[in-house]
């Protein structure tokens, strides 16, 4: 766990550097502690890629919210590609069918966890821009990293 200097503005929704090089390193969970305290918002969220194996971020997300008596908020943000757009892509369909795999990727953790309340969204945006208005209302976001070179992606570090 570390701690944050805020700057305000945009910057703060960015890793500092710090925060950055641990994220990109270590092989345990990341805690970033941001802003003041506050009154408890009763919301752990999780954001899921859906194409990567979801289970390490499940399992922390799960855990916190199961230790923290917190309803659990599974998100899934998909930003349409703009040629679908301008193609006249049924984006509905599109964003049944996410809901359909969210679903789906949620059951194993639905009977490990049967007392954590958990609300799915799905919705059309970027995934950071998503996480960032969740986090408005969520005491601990969880988002993964995809193992790649660099390790934190582009959603990790917004």
């Amino acid at each position: 766990m570390i701690g944050h200097r805020g700057r305000g503005g945009f910057a703060e929704l960015l890793l500092g550097s710090t925060a950055l090089h641990l994220a990109g390193r270590l092989p345990v969970p990341l805690i970033v502690v941001r802003g003041a305290d506050t009154d408890p918002a009763g919301e752990v969220v999780v954001g899921l890629d859906l194409v990567e194996d979801p289970a390490p971020q499940l399992d922390h997300a799960f855990a916190a919210a199961e230790t923290r008596g917190e309803r659990l908020r599974a998100l899934h943000a998909w930003p349409p590609a703009p040629l679908a757009l301008e193609a006249g892509a049924d984006l509905q369909i599109a964003a049944n069918s996410f809901r359909s795999h969210l679903a789906a990727a949620l059951v194993p953790w639905r009977k490990r966890h049967p007392d954590v309340e958990i609300v799915e969204g799905v919705v059309v945006g970027h995934p950071v821009h998503s996480l960032v208005l969740a986090s408005g209302h969520a005491d601990l976001i969880v988002v993964g990293s995809r193992g790649r070179i660099p390790p934190i992606g582009s959603v990790a570090h917004g």
